[in-house]
């Protein structure tokens, strides 16, 4: 969809960029281990999930995508999915409860939705990126063995 200023991407088209660049997760599992797991698949899920919630902070800082409707409705159905995905045994408690990074992030872009809106884009920037290391940090160490195997 064309506007005056230039490309404009729906939601749809931001999520399915997500969901490809999150793909290297299962494709990365599975190249080392030699097998693609239900748990790596359900991974690249709560991945495409995590980052996918940016779409809908990053939109709330223009006028015309402002609304914050679409952002709860796709953080709830996304915690619907995670909790789906734990209740099958396919993700742990912690690694199902490191989407809550998404959730905080979107209560605290509510909470200061003034600043989050009038904020330089750098600033933002930091701000998602911070969010987001703390997700990775999460996520990454509750997928990890509880202890190593000998060598």
């Amino acid at each position: 969809m064309n506007n005056a200023k230039g490309k404009h991407k729906s939601r749809a088209n931001e999520i399915i960029g997500f969901a490809a660049i999150c793909l290297a997760t299962p494709l990365a599992y599975g190249a080392t281990t030699g097998n693609l797991s239900i748990e790596a698949m359900a991974m690249w899920v709560l991945n495409t999930l995590f980052f996918s919630s940016a779409v809908y902070t990053i939109k709330l800082r223009r006028k015309k995508t402002a609304a914050f409707r679409p952002g709860v409705i796709y953080h709830c159905i996304a915690a619907l999915i995670i909790f789906s995905l734990y209740s099958f045994n396919c993700l742990s408690l912690v690694t199902a409860l490191s989407f809550a990074i998404a959730l905080l992030k979107l209560l605290t872009v509510f909470g200061f939705k003034d600043w989050y809106r009038k904020a330089k884009f750098h600033s933002i920037a930091i701000f998602e990126t911070r969010f987001a290391l703390v997700y990775i940090a999460i996520a990454s160490i509750s997928v990890l063995p509880a202890h190593l195997p000998p060598r």
